[in-house]
């Protein structure tokens, strides 16, 4: 019975296990095919695991079995904006437009469009659509924050991170962009126990270390953050972000040629 080793697969994914809880499904065996919710099951595993291409095709099959599900079609499209198909999204969003214009998959996956397209005023509204009907939609409160984050209104984004991390205290993109809201308003101690938790959480996160490293420089101590940062640019060579805080902290240690030198490395790698 499918059911029996779901249960079992969820038993494994609590304790971490997201690999040997996929296997455990069968998904691939052809003389039992799995039920569509069995698949949606092992596209959610597939992404804990950490392989996208195997979420987008169990999900993709998932729909296909049931086409008229309109959260299956809200997950394919959500899977498809991942994947960098919005065209493909887009036709499903407009689907979900003429069926249910007030689901909340409508205006998440339109929120998802919007905001990956640069629109942030109408990412903005359908983020806060779907927060209307569901508070505690942790996507859509990621994507509103981050756009009051980049329209000046870091207060608001502050309000919003705390209020998603009493929910969810392990999100790192919750406590991403927390930080960055205490930092903007220079509030760099929350933002320095902000980080702290994080970073216990993901000690070699780039994101999470250039933005200790930005902290360490507001607070007066470039060479901690030129230490950290000539880690982060070691790991991750293409971080355009993290050369530019590194000219920085260089720059603030007297080091005008090793400055200039991580700044035309952070505008080649941000050209475009």
């Amino acid at each position: 019975v499918a059911a029996v080793p779901l249960a079992q697969a969820q038993l494994l994914a609590g304790e971490g296990k997201a690999k040997e809880a996929l296997a455990l499904l069968k998904l691939d065996d052809s003389a039992a095919p799995p039920p569509w919710w069995a698949l949606r099951a092992g596209r959610r595993l597939a992404q804990a695991a950490g392989d996208p291409e195997l979420s987008l095709q169990l999900v993709r099959r998932a729909h296909e079995a049931v086409p008229y599900h309109l959260g299956l079609m809200g997950e394919y499209g959500e899977a498809l904006v991942s994947a960098g198909r919005a065209d493909d999204a887009a036709a499903l969003r407009d689907r979900l437009r003429k069926q249910a214009p007030q689901f909340f998959w409508t205006h998440y996956l339109d929120a998802l469009l919007q905001y990956r397209a640069g629109r942030n005023a109408a990412a903005h509204a359908a983020a806060l659509a779907v927060l209307k009907v569901s508070p505690e939609h942790a996507g859509s409160a990621l994507i509103a924050a981050a756009i009051e984050l980049r329209g000046g209104e870091p207060q608001l984004a502050e309000k919003r991170m705390e209020a998603l991390l009493q929910k969810q205290p392990q999100s790192l993109p919750a406590l991403r962009l927390l930080a960055q809201a205490q930092l903007r308003q220079g509030r760099n101690e929350p933002a320095t126990q902000t980080l702290q938790r994080a970073l216990a959480l993901a000690p070699d996160d780039a994101g999470l270390l250039s933005l200790r490293a930005r902290s360490d420089l507001a607070t007066g101590r470039p060479k901690d953050a030129a230490a950290a940062l000539a880690k982060v640019v070691a790991q991750h060579p293409g971080d355009a972000d993290a050369w530019l805080t590194l000219a920085d902290a260089r720059a603030a240690l007297g080091d005008r040629a090793g400055a200039r030198q991580a700044l035309k490395q952070a505008a080649t790698l941000a050209q475009d």
